[in-house]
């Protein structure tokens, strides 16, 4: 089975303005590994709080990176 996941980051930069990075469907086929990688903006290494966010069947779930 395969899931349509929806994925995004947001980010504080250090000005303190917040912004949205879309992902969707990061993994597109059937996936069974324990990592995934993804490709962020540059301006990600100076923010002071990044967190990652995915929804699944409805339902959101949040991850602060840092």
């Amino acid at each position: 089975m395969v899931w349509h996941i929806i994925h995004k980051i947001i980010y504080i930069d250090n000005k303190g303005k917040s912004h949205n990075v879309s992902i969707v469907d990061a993994i597109n086929r059937s996936y069974d590994g324990n990592y995934m990688y993804l490709e962020v903006p540059q301006e990600l290494q100076e923010a002071s709080e990044i967190r990652l966010v995915y929804t699944v069947r409805n339902k959101e779930y949040i991850y602060r990176l840092k």
